[in-house]
């Protein structure tokens, strides 16, 4: 088991609860993002921050809870978090998203190219159904995912979705998103603003 430098080994149990407490509701002298990247150098602090995130507290304090659990070194078995919060249908679109865009980031370096796990595959094909999701926001995550991934068998539907899907996303259109995605694929850097 790979140990990671930046780790603390002990770290006091009510220190670890002010943490959590400042991720949901802040603290004079502790910002959420602050509380979520010290929790974030623990293993301990690592485990509360999944609490959180699979928890049913106010969709800020899970998504500021996610995006510093995917800013912390990951191990591969932290993907199987990813693929859960992904695959909630319950969980709401933008942690779903953010779920999506962090196996983007963070798939390629973790899986094994010489012996693909099953997770992997897994996690591959649910990135390909969300490509279908009813939520934008999750559909355009997912494209960058699958792109970054260089998962051709998405083409088909990227082709689809440039064709067809001019839902509003994160930082532009769904469109130009599967256009710019298309354009990587074809080894050609686009600039989505001008598509």
């Amino acid at each position: 088991m790979t140990r990671h430098r930046h780790w603390r080994r002990d770290v006091p149990p009510a220190h670890l609860d002010r943490l959590v407490r400042a991720l949901a509701s802040g603290d004079p002298e502790l910002s959420p993002t602050t509380a979520g990247q010290r929790l974030a150098r623990s293993r301990v602090g690592m485990r509360r921050l999944v609490r959180v995130v699979l928890s049913s507290a106010d969709l800020s304090t899970r998504l500021t809870a996610l995006y510093e659990f995917l800013t912390a070194r990951l191990a591969p078995w932290h993907l199987a978090l990813l693929g859960r919060v992904f695959a909630d249908p319950h969980a709401p679109a933008l942690l779903r998203a953010l779920a999506a865009e962090g196996l983007g980031i963070h798939l390629p370096r973790l899986s094994s190219r010489r012996r693909p796990r099953r997770r992997d595959a897994r996690l591959l094909d649910a990135l390909h159904q969300g490509l279908a999701d009813p939520e934008p926001e999750v559909r355009f995550w997912c494209i960058y995912a699958l792109t970054a991934l260089g998962d051709a068998r998405c083409l088909p539907r990227l082709r689809l979705i440039a064709a067809t899907d001019t839902a509003s996303a994160s930082l532009w259109t769904l469109r130009q998103e599967a256009l710019w995605a298309l354009g990587q694929f074809e080894g050609r850097d686009l600039d989505p603003h001008a598509l």
